[in-house]
């Protein structure tokens, strides 16, 4: 017992600070009862600013308050204060999961106003073999074989080290009251079913199942943390043009760290993840062309790249001089204004910046120019060319995948349409002989698709 206690008081030391306060939540059961009798047993010790017990009424059963008062007496005895919460659980699904949920974000909300650093539960090691098996039951991967993490967010978890049977132990010991809750020996539920057979079942075999399980989840936690940190710099070294993910630079990645790649992805592009929608989009990465739904919103595979959904409809004054952040697409564009530069200077350096500066006679121009996405119907005349060209012919002269086209910058002056950035400039405010101020743009990052792609 002693052993734990001391694992149980590291644990606290590790995250707690002096002067903070921390909640515990407390169901009068015997975990909890367990963990609120040690928290208030080294509040001094840790230098506690305050504790408070905190219990939650999921309104499920009419024993639940009979069972919170057992806690609030506890609470009483060691000086600690006690609040009841109440809350309303969603009755139409999964009523033990909505119960969760709600509890968990009661605690949360309580720990906000009530300034709390913490919120303790009384999780145990036992809990942790029980969640485990019934995650690998389910058919989880090495991330849902992790277990309960110590800590998550404000929430902490000191029990992981101390078996049920030695927290019923401490009890015992220190004559400590607690409650049973009836609905975990309910046969109904798949957690007491593994209580009633399969845990006592490897028991019988001669398994430490808490040591042996402590041991696995380590093992799979480090494994864990090696794929996460391979899929971060994997996903950094595949990041393309506008967020897209170069799908070449998934190619030779094991399986496990692909489908990682494509959850932080999704997370990154603000789409749900969920095992199923990466397995579906997994599916469809050898795919040339296509598209995939994912919570309402279309990311399309497209020359090589999977691209998220893009929002187009910008429309921005261009700084003259200055700078204008185009920030849907990662880049700017940088106005100057050059006194007495000659039309050759000028001309030569429009070559060989190869698209991505152009040059215009600022006295043909009116300064209101401004930058917007492309729109449909959009028409250019070229510069040295009799009539106007279709933009979207432009993009398909220059292999622009459809995804990014809606997101392609124009320069306009009013309502003439100046230059398509990157691919070609206009017939308008073209350079005399005799130029005597020269505007330039130049764009200042990386164009969302170029040579390069072809």
């Amino acid at each position: 017992m002693e052993h734990w206690r001391a694992k149980f008081d590291a644990a606290l030391r590790q995250y707690v600070r002096p002067g903070q306060r921390v909640g515990i939540a407390t169901s009068g059961g015997p975990d909890s009862q367990a963990l609120l009798h040690l928290t208030a047993g080294s509040r001094a010790e840790l230098g506690l600013a305050g504790i408070v017990a905190i219990g939650v009424n999921h309104g499920l059963r009419p024993e639940a308050r009979g069972e919170l008062k057992v806690a609030a007496t506890l609470a009483a005895q060691l000086d600690v204060p006690f609040v009841g919460l109440d809350v309303v659980v969603d009755r139409r699904n999964n009523v033990l999961a909505a119960a969760r949920r709600a509890r968990y974000a009661a605690l949360h909300e309580h720990a906000r106003i009530a300034s709390l650093d913490w919120v303790l539960v009384g999780h145990s090691a036992t809990d942790q073999v029980e969640t485990v098996l019934m995650r690998l039951a389910r058919g989880c991967g090495v991330t849902g074989a992790t277990g309960m993490r110590r800590r998550r967010g404000k929430l902490l978890r000191p029990l992981l080290d101390a078996t049920r049977s030695d927290l019923r132990a401490y009890l015992d010991a220190h004559g400590i009251a607690y409650a049973s809750d009836p609905s975990n020996e309910n046969p109904r539920t798949a957690r007491a079913v593994l209580r009633a057979r399969v845990l006592p079942g490897l028991r019988e075999l001669g398994f430490d199942i808490e040591q042996s399980f402590t041991r696995f989840v380590a093992l799979a936690r480090a494994d864990d943390l090696a794929l996460d940190g391979w899929a971060d710099a994997a996903l950094n070294g595949a990041t393309g043009p506008v967020g897209g993910l170069v799908l070449a630079a998934l190619t030779p990645l094991p399986l496990a760290v692909q489908r990682r790649v494509l959850r932080r992805w999704l997370a990154r592009a603000g789409l749900p993840v969920g095992g199923t929608t990466v397995q579906r989009l997994h599916r469809l990465l050898g795919k040339a062309s296509t598209s995939l739904s994912v919570g309402g919103h279309q990311v399309r595979i497209e020359r090589g790249h999977l691209w998220p959904p893009l929002v187009a409809g910008y429309d921005v004054p261009i700084e003259i001089p200055g700078r204008t952040d185009l920030a849907a697409l990662g880049m700017a564009l940088v106005a100057r204004i050059e006194e007495h530069a000659t039309r050759a200077d000028v001309l030569a350096r429009v070559g060989a910046a190869a698209g991505r500066l152009v040059a215009f006679d600022a006295q043909r121009t009116h300064f209101d120019l401004h930058a917007r996405s492309c729109k449909p119907g959009d028409r250019l005349q070229p510069f040295g060319v009799q009539g106007h060209t279709k933009v979207g012919d432009l993009f398909t002269d220059a292999k622009i995948p459809r995804a990014l086209r809606p997101l392609w910058p124009l320069v306009l002056n009013g309502e003439e349409l100046l230059w398509v950035v990157g691919l070609r400039r206009g017939a308008g405010a073209p350079l005399q002989q005799e130029v005597q101020r020269v505007l330039t743009l130049e764009v200042d990052g990386v164009l969302p698709w170029g040579a390069s792609h072809d």
